[in-house]
């Protein structure tokens, strides 16, 4: 959360950039403290409780009009009175595993986005991929700054969290 580049250069193979291959996806990674999680030189100490742009992967790698959507706006995608959010094992027929949302708000009925169960970057690992989403918001928690809320889902539901900042998660990015 708040990086705006993978912590590795290639996915196949799997090769590691080289100031993150001793820690992957763990504290002594991660950009915003250097004592393990303990402190914090952004987001928790300056009181900022949203990504700013410098640090928005999707404002990074897309442009100045897009960015990642805050918790409000996971939270409103997740309510079942407006949207059906429908797991699919081959979407489109390209074999990828997710959920496709489908709006059932007047004027926007029937418009879907598809979030692809991509899993989740831990340590060096890959988790749960095919199985799980885990979709980061621009939002701080409210109850610690080490944490970031995230939806998360699976085959049989849908869920709104909070993580460790320095968890390998996907980002859904949205254009203002």
């Amino acid at each position: 959360w708040g990086e705006t580049e993978p912590y590795y250069s290639s996915l196949d193979p799997l090769t590691w950039k080289e100031d993150k291959k001793d820690d992957g996806y763990q504290w002594g990674s991660y950009f915003d403290t250097d004592d393990e999680g303990n402190s914090f030189y952004k987001y928790a100490t300056d009181k900022k409780t949203e990504l700013e742009a410098t640090d928005d992967a999707a404002t990074a790698n897309w442009g100045e009009s897009w960015r990642t959507p805050t918790e409000a706006e996971w939270t409103a995608l997740y309510n079942a009175e407006d949207f059906d959010w429908t797991w699919t094992s081959n979407y489109e027929e390209t074999g990828v595993a997710g959920r496709i949302v489908t709006s059932r708000i007047a004027g926007y009925a029937g418009n879907t986005i598809f979030l692809p169960a991509a899993g989740r970057m831990g340590g060096s690992s890959f988790y749960t991929t095919g199985t799980y989403g885990y979709y980061w918001s621009s939002s701080l928690s409210e109850n610690t700054s080490s944490n970031a809320q995230d939806v998360y889902f699976y085959l049989n539901n849908v869920f709104l969290s909070e993580r460790a900042r320095y968890c390998g998660f996907s980002i859904r990015p949205v254009c203002d």
